[in-house]
């Protein structure tokens, strides 16, 4: 094929390659955030709650009813004939509440609670986001890091073989270490291209999670590398505070709110009414009128409703129990993420302390590998114990690449459960 030709197919739409994206994790965050569906989801609940103030709030104010009404009549007196009439007109009632012992003020904290719960929902879901596109970053990274040690481990053994080949101006080798030196050499190349694979398939996975065209070339800008971070101690951390701590609180809140307006539905509603009713009537109805009639009424209304099944005194002890559900989750919830914290935070010291000695190991296999291969080299020592060296540090980069990835998943998890809340819903 002619290279304009190769060049044509290449900028043809369906075969074109796919966007270039470089990527670091603030990125990678921001897209996440961006591009997720319950992020969206989350806000939109949030915006349906401030509606929901509003909504309770109106019944403060009064109600306007309008109507129009036909209406026919037949009376039939004794010893007279039947007479019909007709009568109709619109109505216009008006009606203000006055006092409806706590149901309206209920009402109107339950929404606000509602509110904060949908707030608090809302950075709790944005703080788990981030947390999984950190997790899909990180182990991208670190597929990367594992690539490139594999590919440095089939260039060690391929030193491994020149050195090999070195040794025969010396002397004589025998076939059989010739033959265990190509396999190994041969059983490095399967390993680099399934780190090929896993690397690629935790591109596509984080660039399906943060909302990009799977066919996108991902190029990080990081490299995979230790950052370390102050953990506080348990004991001074506010739990109350907490983003998730706060939704178990507001649900409380929820639930005793919805306990007084239980409640209150026991007592009467007080309220201010007034109505305006001009009626005509007529002999039947496509006769002139008889008379006119304009009807002013104005007063104060108690309404009081109670079934006498027992229904709202039922409801109540629903509500009642339900508070009480409410508050065991919450002691359950707090409990647990208190616990997990004070778990990730001693998983984050030990690992600390472990990724020290990792880096060690690191640092002390490869000056052994250098050595091996220099006394190799002169025959100082076998074909095993060249191999055991390099599969040694081959081994110790692996460890230390993934405690450095255990380090970034611990941390997210902890920016996670530390994640502040808000108080602003029901103040």
């Amino acid at each position: 094929m002619k290279p304009t030709t190769l060049v044509m197919l290449l900028s043809l739409p369906g075969l074109a390659y796919g966007q270039r994206v470089e990527l670091n994790l603030d990125k990678a965050i921001e897209l996440a955030l961006k591009n997720n569906e319950g992020v969206a989801i989350s806000g939109a609940t949030l915006e349906k709650a401030e509606t929901q103030i509003s909504k309770a709030r109106s019944g403060l104010f009064p109600t306007l009813k309008f109507e129009y009404n036909v209406v026919r009549t037949r009376t039939t007196p004794v010893f007279q004939n039947t007479q019909d009439a007709w009568y109709r007109g619109p109505s216009i009632t008006a009606t203000q509440p006055v006092y409806t012992f706590g149901r309206l003020s209920s009402a109107i904290d339950l929404a606000k609670s509602q509110k904060s719960l949908y707030e608090n929902d809302f950075i709790a879901t944005k703080a788990n986001i981030e947390k999984i596109a950190k997790t899909f970053y990180y182990s991208a990274l670190f597929n990367q890091e594992l690539l490139e040690i594999t590919q440095s481990s089939y260039d060690n053994a391929s030193k491994n073989n020149q050195a090999l080949k070195k040794r025969v101006s010396y002397g004589r080798i025998s076939r059989n270490e010739n033959l265990k030196m190509q396999a190994d050499l041969a059983s490095r190349k399967p390993r680099y291209i399934e780190a090929q694979k896993v690397y690629e398939t935790a591109k596509i996975d984080l660039a399906n999670f943060l909302g990009l065209d799977p066919k996108t070339e991902i190029v990080f800008s990081d490299k995979l590398v230790a950052k370390t971070r102050k953990v506080k101690s348990s004991n001074n951390e506010n739990f109350e505070n907490l983003a998730q701590v706060r939704v178990l609180s507001d649900s409380i809140a929820m639930s005793k709110s919805l306990e007084s307006i239980a409640k209150s539905d026991h007592l009467p509603t007080l309220a201010l009414f007034g109505s305006y009713s001009p009626t005509t009537y007529y002999d039947d109805f496509f006769s002139n009128e008889i008379r006119d009639q304009k009807s002013y009424t104005f007063g104060l209304k108690l309404t009081f409703d109670l079934p006498l099944g027992g229904e709202k005194f039922d409801e109540v002890a629903i509500k009642k129990v339900e508070t009480r559900i409410a508050e065991l989750r919450y002691q359950a919830g707090k409990r647990q993420i208190e616990s997990r914290v004070i778990t990730i935070t001693k998983e984050y010291e030990k690992l600390l302390e472990k990724l020290d000695a990792s880096k060690t190991a690191v640092s002390l296999a490869q000056d052994s590998y250098k050595v091996a291969l220099s006394s190799f080299s002169t025959g100082s020592i076998s074909q095993t114990q060249l191999n055991d060296s390099e599969l040694l540090l081959t081994s110790n980069k692996i460890e230390y690449a993934q405690n450095i990835l255990q380090l970034h998943l611990l941390s997210a998890e902890l920016d996670e459960l530390l994640t502040e809340g808000t108080n602003g819903g029901i103040k």
